[in-house]
């Protein structure tokens, strides 16, 4: 059977062809956006360090690949994600990065501050007047 379609002003002559019974079937397609058989998530791009994986599976810590998308203090942030159960290399199980070495120690009367070499400061002690310097102050 043949139609004439008008497509855009320009005639276009379109051959339809009868194929009997036929089945479709469609495999979801990871990363086209759509939420699908045997899809965790699916956010439609191709991210690996966002809440969904390209493998449309939900990121969590020690799957290997550190989530970025995150600010420390957020649910889910990742320092880092090795991938291993070793809860005593650089990065442990919970995707926290493993302190750099102290190379400076400040003392106080009550507390003391720790330098590490990549420039973080550390402070522990009683924080009455507030010298651990994280905006608090605890009698």
């Amino acid at each position: 059977m043949k139609t004439k379609l008008r497509l855009l002003g320009v005639w276009a002559t379109v051959v339809i062809l009868a194929c009997g019974d036929q089945t479709v079937s469609r495999q979801p397609t990871c990363g086209n956006g759509l939420l699908e058989a045997g899809e965790a998530c699916d956010d439609g791009d191709q991210d690996d360090t966002d809440r969904c994986t390209v493998d449309c599976e939900v990121a969590v810590c020690g799957d290997g690949i550190r989530r970025t998308d995150l600010s420390l203090g957020d649910d889910g942030y990742e320092a880092c994600d090795d991938g291993d159960t070793i809860d005593t290399n650089n990065c442990d199980n919970s995707c926290r990065a493993a302190p750099s070495p102290v190379v400076q120690i400040a003392l106080g009367s009550r507390y003391a501050c720790g330098r590490d070499e990549a420039g973080g400061v550390v402070c522990w002690g009683f924080n009455d007047f507030g010298p651990l310097g994280d905006g608090t102050v605890i009698s």
